[in-house]
């Protein structure tokens, strides 16, 4: 009888030798700690050879993973998923291995998006990536023994335990249906495993696997089936940073997802028990802070992480208060942990406990993770920075920069530039030259609205050159009487309301915001201040019904 849960000593079947060679080396890997491996598939001959890149050629060893030319897009997990999927799986475990697991992951090279959503850079595989990952697979097959979810899957010498892990947990791990031929290989595994190493191989053997530390699907998957359990799959990871639930794995099993699925129940209710996760997943892709995110780097003494955090924070709470996007842009109370309340010289004592809610009336533009972005080290905000950034990301327009042609005389403007300008008055400066203003016109008009806001919020009324700070004006459509009053009309426009839901849809399918933005130009009406998790359900559901660009 197979069990993952201790066994009598004698209890044990003879090794097949179809698994001998997987079997002896996870037993070599459990004995030596220090013992370099690569990361090992169910079935056929461990390899340490990495993934091949499109049209590298074939290792002459096999490979367990199927290669890169047989998916046409597939990607390792980035550090914050890492860490959603272990906080899942190592719920109640013990705190000195759940702590080393994460702090492995911190050590791992960041899977960076290369451009606009879920584009992340290829694979990134190498034999140090493969070490640290084996590494983690070690800490995490130890850890998971301590955890309550594998206490609520075979605690208590539960005779299901087996049925639980190959059935409940290893589909929703590997992202895939395990084959029955595959299931009796692992079964075999376990008969054949000493009973005192049984579990925390078998785990390693799962963990240690390319299908859980990549997300591997067909580009064009075969059956209804195959389509539903990559989306489903995409779906969960786009949501909650981590493997489905048993939720939506029932569904995918019960053939509720494979025909003209409708996702919005599953949608809603990942979005609901998660807006945080959602949060830090999706905003900083859509702000332009992701590579800022984990690069270890601080901003005025307070760590990236914290900076970049905050405003996925308050847009967390915004969707748990059922808001429309318009208050994330002008905001009237943020989210900070007690470095950054410091920072913004808010009064903390030692009962600030986390991301709390402060008062604030800065707008994002006022934020240190704006700053961070946009501001000079002098302190001094960039209009052109600012003004570029709005046009962009939250109106989606598609500014023409200059062409390398005319680059030699854009350089020659502004080194002529005279000395002691305002920063209004240099970019007249530049817009009075013809190659300039192609550029300039599109934009400066939005980064002069904001120059009343300093680099953390504060109110600006000179400029460095001493010359005042007009605080009203015009901006298109908008005519402001202050750069606060900018913000909350730009929040309100219906331009803005129509980008955010093409940034979403392009976050679920991995598209083209502008041409989103095209598409959602004829709907924009239905879209106007729509609640943000009205507007996240929508662009999920229509991107995985009717998206021809799978990731």
């Amino acid at each position: 009888m197979h069990r993952l849960s201790p066994q009598r000593p004698g209890d044990r079947a003879p090794r097949s030798r179809a698994s001998a060679s997987v079997y002896a080396l996870l037993v070599a890997l459990a004995a030596s700690a220090g013992c370099s491996g690569e990361i090992s598939g169910v079935g056929g001959t461990p390899s340490d050879t990495p993934p091949r890149r499109p049209g590298e050629p074939a290792p002459d060893a096999p490979l367990d993973l199927p290669t890169v030319d047989d998916f046409e897009r597939y990607s390792r997990l980035t550090k914050l998923e890492y860490r959603f999927v272990i906080h899942d799986l190592l719920e109640g475990a013990d705190g000195t291995l759940r702590s080393a697991a994460l702090t492995q992951v911190d050590e791992l090279p960041e899977n960076n998006y290369a451009g606009f959503y879920q584009n992340h850079s290829f694979i990134n595989a190498s034999p140090r990536l493969a070490i640290l990952q084996l590494q983690l697979a070690r800490t995490l097959a130890r850890a998971f023994l301590t955890s309550s979810l594998y206490g609520e899957l075979c605690g208590g010498n539960n005779p299901d335990c087996v049925d639980n892990v190959l059935d409940r947990l290893l589909p929703r791990l590997w992202k895939r249906p395990i084959a029955p031929s595959e299931r009796e290989e692992l079964v075999a595994f376990l008969d054949e495993t000493p009973a005192e190493s049984r579990a925390y191989l078998f785990f390693l053997r799962v963990f240690a696997s390319p299908y859980f530390h990549f997300k591997i699907f067909d580009h064009e998957p075969a059956s209804p089936r195959d389509r539903a359990i990559k989306h489903a799959n995409l779906l969960s990871f786009s949501l909650m940073g981590t493997f489905p639930d048993e939720t939506l794995q029932q569904a995918i099993e019960a053939g509720a997802l494979d025909d003209a699925p409708n996702w919005e129940p599953h949608v809603r209710r990942m979005l609901t028990a998660h807006p945080e996760r959602f949060a830090l997943l999706f905003l900083p892709q859509w702000l332009g802070m992701s590579t800022l995110y984990e690069s270890g780097d601080h901003y005025r003494d307070v760590p990236m992480t914290s900076v970049m955090a905050e405003p996925a924070f308050l847009f967390a709470a915004l969707i748990e208060e059922g808001e429309t996007v318009a208050p994330l842009i002008s905001i009237d109370f943020t989210m900070n942990d007690r470095r950054l309340a410091e920072l913004y010289g808010a009064e903390t004592d030692d009962s600030w406990e986390g991301w709390m809610r402060r008062d604030a009336d800065h707008t994002i533009f006022g934020s240190a993770a704006m700053s961070a972005l946009f501001v000079y080290d002098s302190g001094n905000p960039n209009p052109i920075r600012r003004g570029s950034y709005i046009v962009n990301r939250l109106l989606c327009r598609n500014i023409i920069f200059p062409s390398e042609s005319v680059q030699t005389e854009v350089d020659r403007v502004v080194d002529s530039a005279p000395e002691g300008l305002s920063p209004p008055a240099r970019m007249a400066y530049f817009r009075s030259f013809e190659t300039c203003a192609t550029c300039h016109d599109q934009f400066d008009h939005h980064g002069l609205a904001l120059e009343q806001i300093g680099a953390l919020g504060e109110t600006r009324t000179t400029y460095y050159t001493g010359d005042p700070v007009e605080p009203s004006g015009v901006a298109e459509d908008i005519v402001y009487e202050s750069s606060r009053d900018y913000a909350r009309q730009l929040a309100e426009t219906s331009e803005l309301h129509t980008c955010f839901a093409a940034q979403l849809q392009s976050y679920f399918s991995g598209g083209n915001h502008l041409r989103a933005n095209s598409h959602l130009r004829r709907i924009a009406g239905d879209l106007h201040n729509k609640s943000i998790a009205d507007v996240v359900v929508q662009m999920a559901n229509f991107s995985l019904n009717h998206t021809q660009d799978d990731r």
